[in-house]
C-alpha cells in the first residue's frame, strides 16, 4: 500500500485512523495538483480492490480529463475499455464507483465522439450482443441502459444538463449520422429479452430520447406493436410502456400533423382494449393506473391545443375546408378518449385522479374558445364578457374600449368549434365527480390539524381539491340549472342518509353547495356592476352628443 493509498483511507475510509486526517488531505491536494496525477489514478483504479481508491482515482481523471491531450485521452479510453470487457464483469462495483465510471465514459464522449471514439457505442453494443453468457450480458445492459440514461440527464435534459448548448447538439447530430439506428436496435434487443427490470428500464429510457431522434425510428411495427402488446400485463414493464406512449404522443410537431399522427398509431383503440384495474391495493398497479392518467391527459391536450393552433393560423380562413376536416378528426377522437379521462378522474386516489385534472382545467380556461357555447340555453358563458372573471370587472367608461371588446370577442370566436350540446353529457359527469373528489380520503384523519403537522399527503391533496374547485367553478358557468340540480341532489341525499354518512362526506356535499352559491353570488353582483356601468356609459355618450 502506497502513501497515495494511505492517505485516500484515512480521510475515505475506516482504516489508518491513527494518521493525522490533515496531513492526508494535504498530500492527497498536492498530488490532484500534480501534472501527470491521472496516469497514476488510471493505474492505481485498474489495480486496486478498494472502494475509496476507485472512487478517488475515477473522480481526478474526470477532474483532469478537460485539460488532457487527445492522446492522453485516447489511453485513458482504451485502458477503460479493457477495464468494461476484463474485469468490471467480476468487480461488483458501488454504484458510487459505477456512476463515476460511466461519467468518465461520457467525458470521453463529449471529447473523442466521433472522430476519436467512433466505437463509443458500437463497442457497449458488441458486449451485449455477441456474450452468450446470459449473467455477462445482462452486467453490459445495466451499464449500457445507466449510460445512456446519464447520457440523458446529463446533456440533453434541459432542467438537468449545465452543458452548453453547442455541446449538446454536436453530440447528438453525431449520433444521428453515425450510431442511431444501432443504439435503437439495442434497445429493442433489450426489449425482448423479457428480463423485467431490464425491459422496463430499456423503455423507459427509449422514452427519453424521443423527442429528438427520427420518429419512424420508433413509430414501427416492431416496436410498436410490442409496446401495445405489454399494454395487457400488470407489471412495471406496462408502466413503462405508458411512458414511452406519453413520450410519443408529447412528441413535437405542427398541429396539423399531430391530429394526423394520433389517428395514425391507432392509440386510442388500443386504449379502450387494454384490460381495466381496478385492485390499487398492489403499487405496480397504482404505478399502471398513474402513467395511464398522464398518457390520457396528454392526449387530450395535444387535441385540444391543436384545434386551437389551428385556429389561430394566418392561411386558416383560406383553407377552411381542409383544416376544419382535421379538427373534425381530433374532435371525434376527443369524444372517444373523454370516458377514459372520466374513469381515471373518478378513480379513489387523489393521485391518480390528479393526472387529468390538468386536461380538465385548460380545456375550460386557456382553451375555452373551441368551445361553441352558442347553443347552450343555461350557459352564463353567452355573456357579453364570454369570460367569468372579465365579468366580474367593471367595463371602462371609454365607449371606445366597448367596442374593441366586442371585435375580440367576435375574433376569439371565429375559427373551429367543438359544439356544447356534444358535450353535455362530459361537463355533467365531470360535475358529479368533482362534487364527489371534494371528499378528503381516509389517509388524512377527521382531527387532522394543517396548522400543527406537516404533511406532503395533505398539501398534496390540498392543492388538488383548490384546482378542483377553480375547475368547478368555471363548469357552473357553462350550465347554471344542472349545476343547481347537482347540488340539489346532493342535498336531498345528505338529509336522506345523515345518520349513515361520516363527517367526510357532508363536509364535502355542504363544501360543494358553499362554491355554488358563492360563484352565484359574484357572478350576480358583477352582473349588476357591468349593467350599471353600461348604462351610465350610455348616458354619458348621450350627453356628449
Amino acid at each position: 500500500m502506497d502513501e497515495l493509498e494511505v492517505a485516500i483511507l484515512c480521510l475515505y475510509g475506516n482504516e489508518h485512523s491513527n494518521i493525522n486526517k490533515n496531513d492526508a488531505q494535504k498530500y492527497c491536494e498536492n498530488f490532484q495538483n500534480s501534472a501527470d496525477c491521472w496516469k497514476y489514478c488510471m493505474s492505481k483504479f485498474l489495480e486496486s480492490n478498494k472502494l475509496e481508491v476507485k472512487f478517488f482515482c475515477i473522480h481526478v481523471i474526470v477532474e483532469k480529463i478537460s485539460t488532457l491531450k487527445i492522446e492522453d485521452m485516447i489511453l485513458i479510453k482504451n485502458s477503460l475499455y479493457g477495464y468494461i470487457e476484463k474485469k468490471y464483469v467480476n468487480a461488483n462495483e458501488d454504484s458510487c464507483v459505477l456512476n463515476k465510471i460511466i461519467q468518465l465514459y461520457l467525458y470521453l464522449i463529449e471529447f473523442l465522439y466521433p472522430h476519436n471514439m467512433n466505437d463509443a457505442f458500437k463497442y457497449l453494443i458488441n458486449l451485449i450482443m455477441l456474450n452468450n453468457d446470459i449473467n455477462i450480458k445482462t452486467i453490459h445492459i445495466n451499464f449500457f441502459l445507466k449510460l445512456m440514461n446519464m447520457f440523458d440527464s446529463e446533456y440533453i435534459d434541459n432542467v438537468c444538463s449545465n452543458k452548453s448548448i453547442q455541446t449538446t447538439t454536436n453530440i447528438k447530430e453525431a449520433i444521428k449520422e453515425n450510431d442511431l439506428p444501432i443504439i435503437i436496435e439495442c434497445f429493442y434487443y433489450i426489449m425482448n429479452m423479457n428480463i423485467p427490470e431490464s425491459t422496463s428500464l430499456s423503455i423507459f429510457t427509449l422514452s427519453k430520447y424521443v423527442p429528438w431522434i427520427d420518429i419512424n425510428y420508433v413509430v414501427n411495427d416492431k416496436i410498436l406493436t410490442y409496446i401495445y402488446q405489454t399494454l395487457n400485463t400488470t407489471n412495471s414493464i406496462t408502466e413503462a410502456s405508458y411512458s414511452f406512449l406519453t413520450s410519443l404522443i408529447r412528441k413535437g410537431m405542427n398541429s396539423a400533423n399531430k391530429i394526423q399522427f394520433i389517428e395514425s398509431i391507432n392509440i386510442i383503440c388500443i386504449l379502450q382494449n387494454t384490460p381495466k384495474i381496478t385492485d390499487l391495493t398492489f403499487d405496480v398497479n397504482k404505478n399502471i393506473m398513474t402513467k395511464r392518467g398522464e398518457l390520457i391527459n396528454y392526449i387530450c391536450l395535444e387535441l385540444v391545443e391543436s384545434i386551437f393552433e389551428i385556429n389561430k393560423l394566418k392561411d386558416y380562413q383560406m383553407n377552411m375546408l381542409k383544416y376544419n376536416e382535421i379538427c373534425t378528426k381530433a374532435a371525434d377522437m376527443l369524444f372517444l378518449v373523454l370516458p377514459h379521462a372520466l374513469d381515471i378522474f373518478s378513480v379513489n386516489d387523489f393521485y391518480i385522479a390528479s393526472t387529468v385534472e390538468k386536461f380538465f382545467s385548460l380545456f375550460f380556461t386557456k382553451f375555452k374558445n373551441v368551445i361553441d357555447v352558442g347553443s347552450c340555453a343555461n350557459s352564463i358563458m353567452k355573456s357579453s364578457s364570454n369570460d367569468y372573471e372579465s365579468s366580474k370587472n367593471n367595463i371602462s367608461n371609454n365607449i371606445n374600449s366597448s367596442i374593441n371588446s366586442n371585435i375580440n370577442n367576435n375574433n376569439a370566436n371565429s375559427g373551429y368549434k367543438i359544439s356544447i350540446d356534444k358535450l353535455n353529457v362530459f361537463i355533467n359527469t365531470l360535475i358529479c365527480t368533482i362534487v364527489n373528489k371534494f371528499e378528503y380520503p381516509e389517509c388524512i384523519p377527521d382531527d387532522y390539524d394543517e396548522e400543527e403537522e406537516d404533511d406532503d399527503e395533505f398539501s398534496t391533496f390540498f392543492n388538488f381539491r383548490e384546482n378542483i374547485e377553480k375547475l368547478y367553478q368555471r363548469l357552473i358557468l357553462f350550465d347554471k340549472l344542472k349545476a343547481i340540480e347537482i347540488i340539489k341532489n346532493a342535498i336531498i341525499y345528505l338529509n336522506e342518509n345523515y345518520d349513515n354518512l361520516k363527517w367526510d362526506n357532508i363536509e364535502s356535499k355542504l363544501y360543494a353547495f358553499y362554491v355554488t352559491t358563492s360563484i352565484y353570488c359574484e357572478y350576480k353582483q358583477g352582473s349588476t356592476n357591468t349593467s350599471n356601468n353600461l348604462n351610465n356609459i350610455m348616458i354619458t355618450n348621450n350627453q356628449i352628443k
